[in-house]
């Protein structure tokens, strides 16, 4: 990858848990999200749709597990506010 000889780009999204997932877009596509928002904020930034992803997801211990991988010393996470909504 660009010359980085200790990267390696897996195709999946980290998630709660294994499996397909669906891509929610939101009339800003920065704000595009596997998490389903529900009426908040849909009337700044309404849901224009939805489309499956090629994309699988899986829980990161598992993906630890599967590639015999250490696990992370630091995880930075983007939760965009759902973390309030549960």
């Amino acid at each position: 990858m660009r010359g980085l000889d200790n990267v390696t780009v897996l195709a999946l999204a980290i998630a709660d848990s294994d499996g397909p997932a669906t891509l929610r877009r939101y009339r800003h596509p920065l704000t595009h999200s596997l998490y389903d928002r529900g009426p908040i904020g849909e009337r700044r930034n309404p849901e224009r749709g939805t489309s499956p992803i090629a994309l699988a997801t899986l829980a990161l211990d598992r993906l630890i597990a599967r590639d015999g991988l250490l696990p992370p010393g630091l995880v930075k996470l983007d939760a965009e506010g759902a973390d309030r909504l549960r």
